[in-house]
């Protein structure tokens, strides 16, 4: 059965979990298994801290392993993931007081941004700071402008899910995706111009 089970369908695999937790955990380690990076880079980008999303990427699965016998299926399993895993983050930003800056890189984020290339020191640099200030403007917007923004622009996910998993409108969640790219070109543009103020300065 391990073998076919990343074959099935998340539907499939939850219809097993509801069967066979807890005794038989491998339909459950499949899911975890093909939306544990999704999970991580939504918290990251959410929280702007590595320590933080690996904590709440533990958090949500948790949660998903506790409730899975009570999901009912009227959302995907995925949309359901997504609203758990937004829901860890701002649960988790209303904890503290402020949010640490970004301070690390993974090599896989230097790997996508230079597919194919040898690292060179200024490449390496350059990526680093273009990810540190990407970062620090959208950490500069407020809590639910971020979280949309995660959704719509890193995930990719469609405007019907975004408007289920934050439970909004269709129309109310387009104009908050619209008034969030303005405000974090807002933030994008007013760093760059601090740059470029600290380069001549």
């Amino acid at each position: 059965m391990t073998s076919s089970l990343a074959d099935l369908s998340d539907a499939e695999l939850v219809a097993l979990c509801q069967a066979r937790l807890p005794d038989d955990t491998r339909a459950f380690r499949t899911l975890v298994r093909r939306y544990q990076q999704k999970v991580f880079a939504t918290c990251y980008r959410i929280m702007g801290n590595h320590q933080d999303a690996e904590e709440l990427t533990q958090e949500v699965f948790l949660k998903v392993y506790q409730s899975l016998g009570r999901f009912e299926g009227r959302s995907t399993f995925s949309t359901w993931l997504y609203a758990i895993a937004v829901n860890a983050c701002r649960n988790a930003i209303r904890k503290r007081e402020r949010r640490a800056p970004i301070s690390d890189i993974t090599i896989d984020e230097l790997d996508e941004v230079l597919p194919g290339r040898a690292l060179d020191p200024r490449d390496v640099f350059s990526a680093r700071e273009r990810s540190e200030r990407l970062q620090s403007a959208l950490d500069a917007l407020d809590d639910d402008s971020r979280a949309i923004l995660v959704l719509r622009e890193i995930d990719g996910l469609p405007y019907r899910e975004i408007a289920e998993i934050l439970k909004l409108s269709l129309s109310a969640t387009k104009m908050r995706i619209h008034r969030a790219r303005h405000a974090w070109r807002a933030q994008l543009n007013r760093l760059m111009e601090q740059d470029s103020e600290g380069s001549h300065g």
